[in-house]
């Protein structure tokens, strides 16, 4: 997230549901944008402030693709009219999106063959390694 000049773990945070390690320890696959108290941090004004740069996430909300199915969250948007060119290009992210998905599961699969937790610690396993967290 360069583009935001902020640090990893200052945009980042462990996705809430932690699985345990079995040595008092816990882990989890997936990382989440922090939020304030009632928001994503890159809202201001009603608007996202790295819309350009924005994660793939929020680049295809509401939709997600599981496999060879499309999946739909509610949004107050859908039903909107969408010209061919902004269909093509949501289409377009979203295949990227499930292709960078696929290539980070792959990687996450790899790096949790020899993933260690540290007994009574807390870390997040992802594509790059086994991040410990603090506090």
């Amino acid at each position: 997230m360069a583009a935001t000049g902020m640090a990893w773990d200052e945009v980042a945070g462990p996705y809430p549901d932690f699985i345990d390690a079995g040595n008092g320890g816990e882990y989890t696959f997936a990382w989440c944008i922090r939020r304030t108290a009632d928001a994503c941090i890159f809202l201001r004004d009603g608007r996202c402030s790295v819309y350009a740069h924005r994660p793939w996430i929020c680049r295809t909300y509401p939709f997600m693709l599981v496999d060879d199915d499309l999946l739909v969250s509610e949004c107050p948007g859908l039903g909107t009219p969408l010209s061919p060119g902004d269909a093509h290009d949501a289409a377009a992210d979203l295949c990227r999106r499930q292709a960078a998905e696929a290539a980070e599961e792959a990687g996450l699969r790899a790096v949790y063959r020899t993933a260690t937790v540290p007994p009574g610690k807390r870390a997040v396993i992802d594509s790059e390694g086994v991040k410990v967290l603090n506090g």
